[in-house]
């Protein structure tokens, strides 16, 4: 995946060192848009790429490995200001039940980008709560950083199949989106070599 990231990148940033910095409306300058989506289709996908539970690997873990790595992770809560910790793991619950995502795909993206939006806001909210009642702010920290790695692990048991659904939708559309900058870029060239005047290139 890293690999993947930054060829694309790359490509993009010697696409437009070959454009001049200055891409027209042409076949080439066409490619080139094609190109800027595609990047751009590759970053989203790579922030919905994060989401999906995986082995060190990288294979995307089955529903019941997903399951088993949740169960590890409530032995965390078990600590020290257990009644805090208790608190932040019930809010953590609440936000993922509360969560619907069955539908389309624009669905699915709206339900994922609402949940990091309520976890950000409860888990500013538990912080000022958790400082008011004088719980150390190392163990505050500690605590929240739990439960963003059980909000993450709930939420993939929770909507495995929407966040499948979800990458296998974005993988369709990004490879159409390749498939059409690829093209392009043949016609580019194409263009190119037919009228290239390579007579003007001889010594």
């Amino acid at each position: 995946m890293t690999t993947h990231v930054v060829t694309g990148v790359l490509a993009l940033l010697l696409a437009l060192v070959h454009a001049g910095m200055a891409p027209r409306a042409t076949v080439g300058g066409h490619a080139l848009a094609a190109l800027a989506l595609l990047v751009v289709t590759g970053a989203i996908g790579r922030y919905f790429y994060a989401f999906v539970p995986r082995a060190a690997n990288g294979r995307e873990l089955a529903l019941e490995e997903v399951q088993a790595r949740l169960a590890q992770l409530s032995s965390g809560w078990d600590r020290e200001n257990r009644k805090f910790g208790e608190r932040v793991r019930a809010r953590v619950h609440e936000l993922v039940v509360a969560g619907h995502w069955r539908g389309s795909f624009l669905k699915r993206v709206s339900g994922l980008l609402r949940s990091q939006r309520d976890l950000r806001q409860a888990l500013a909210e538990l912080a000022s709560a958790g400082l008011a009642e004088g719980v150390p702010a190392d163990q505050i920290r500690e605590t929240l950083e739990l439960a963003k790695r059980a909000h993450r692990a709930t939420l993939a048991a929770a909507h495995f199949e929407d966040l499948r659904a979800l990458m296998g939708t974005w993988r369709y559309l990004h490879r159409w989106v390749a498939l059409y900058m690829v093209l392009i870029v043949v016609l580019h060239i194409v263009a190119a070599l037919r009228y290239a005047n390579f007579g003007a290139l001889a010594p």
